[in-house]
């Protein structure tokens, strides 16, 4: 509540965040809980204005922290710093200003740091050298001045363009990536002889990879054994027996969805809480690699209008993908038929559907990790909560896009066209 009371909620985002309940987890938007605890707020695009409240430092099981695209002013809390668990924290286009604070140095899980496109000056704290996980530092377009020292320009990824930063004489630029990260000018010889190292441990672990592969085919598949766990965060491993039982063994009647590459039903997870998921299984099983990455796609993407991954389940003959259940279906079965009872879909309705699949797009193309173009965005893969919110689902047909990547090829399915407007169009 102290976060939501100085903040400026322009758009009602935070509306159900209310003082009477006592338990976040399942009831407050954009609000993911894990344990108990609150595990991430995703708050991007948000139309938010204020100030943070110092009070997010209490949410001390918070691991990731999504406020990017805002206007947002005053300085970073310094109590940041208490959120020992905090692998994600993403600020970017905001209007923070001041100082970056130095108990950001605190936070030994944070992997991913996007403090980019504030207003922040001073110089980069000496702690946040200290982040022993630390892969992505992202301080571009800000008033910075100062050093930058080695620490800082080994992580995988890093972009301190736009301040007025000494670099180091080893770099061109202040910016790289996994593919360059800044040692360019060190001697060949050291060059040639980490080539030499990195290769021989390559192929060590690819010969391990393959007898670990072989010994796996021999065995043979055990009804619900894990194929291969895939690093998604906290995303759920399920076994292919807990969601047979789900879905009452894939019965055709839990059928909600029938695309091209994959059948969805609906299933009730065992629990207290009977919670009911949405279960994608592939038709075709695909290669590792290919799984893996639409997995792993799926996975970062996390805002209100994109649909979220709850988890996954790989065996020798099942893939398996679980997403929360929407209460409303897709759009394009609320546009074909309306049950009684059912909200129907006016124009401010449509309106308001039109805007979350525009935020949920934004977030995709501009604001993600890895940006990604969807390339397959219709009625049937934009889906419906209980109160009509929107969220885009089905990244079948995604592109991970690199920063200078085009994409020139159209792509997508048919979709749908309701028969009244068939009959008074020529289109």
């Amino acid at each position: 509540m102290d976060v939501k009371m100085i903040l400026n909620d322009s758009r009602d985002v935070l509306d159900n965040w209310r003082r009477q309940l006592t338990d976040a987890c399942g009831t407050i938007s954009r609000v993911v809980c894990e344990d108990g605890g609150i595990f991430s707020i995703s708050l991007s695009s948000s139309g938010l204005a204020g100030v943070l409240s110092p009070s997010i430092g209490k949410l001390r099981s918070l691991k990731w922290l999504y406020l990017d695209g805002n206007n947002i002013t005053g300085e970073i809390p310094q109590e940041i710093g208490n959120l020992s668990n905090l692998t994600i924290l993403k600020l970017v286009k905001n209007q923070f200003n001041g100082t970056i604070p130095g108990s950001l140095g605190h936070l030994s899980e944070l992997q991913i740091m996007d403090l980019s496109k504030n207003l922040l000056s001073g110089n980069i704290p000496t702690s946040l050298p200290n982040i022993p996980s630390l892969n992505s530092i992202i301080l571009a377009y800000n008033n910075l001045s100062g050093e930058i020292t080695d620490q800082l320009l080994d992580v995988s990824l890093y972009n301190y363009n736009g301040n007025h930063l000494n670099c180091g004489p080893y770099l061109m630029s202040c910016e790289g990536n996994k593919k360059n990260t800044g040692r360019s000018r060190k001697s060949n010889t050291l060059g040639v002889l980490l080539g030499s190292i990195g290769g021989a441990i390559a192929l060590l672990v690819l010969i391990c990879v393959l007898v670990l592969r072989r010994m796996r085919h021999r065995r043979g598949n055990v009804r619900g054994e894990h194929h291969e766990s895939l690093a998604l965060g906290h995303r759920r491993q399920f076994s292919s027996l807990d969601l047979e039982t789900a879905t009452g063994n894939f019965s055709e009647e839990n059928v909600i969805g029938v695309g091209s590459f994959a059948k969805v039903y609906k299933g009730i997870l065992p629990g207290p809480d009977n919670k009911a998921v949405a279960v994608k299984r592939l038709l075709k099983i695909l290669n590792d690699g290919a799984f893996r990455r639409e997995a792993e796609l799926i996975s970062a993407a996390v805002h209100r209008n994109v649909l979220s991954l709850i988890g996954y389940c790989v065996t020798e003959t099942e893939q398996l993908l679980v997403y929360p259940f929407m209460e409303s279906l897709s759009l394009s079965s609320r546009l074909k038929r309306l049950k009684q009872n059912e909200l129907a879909l006016d124009w401010p309705i449509r309106m308001q559907i039109a805007v979350d699949v525009a935020r949920g797009l934004e977030y995709l193309h501009d604001i993600c990790i890895s940006w990604i173009i969807h390339r397959d965005i219709k009625s049937a893969n934009v889906l419906l909560d209980e109160n009509l919110e929107a969220v885009i689902g089905d990244f079948g047909l995604a592109k991970l896009m690199e920063a200078k990547e085009e994409v020139t090829k159209v792509r997508g399915t048919h979709g749908y066209i309701a028969p009244e407007y068939l009959q008074t169009s020529k289109a």
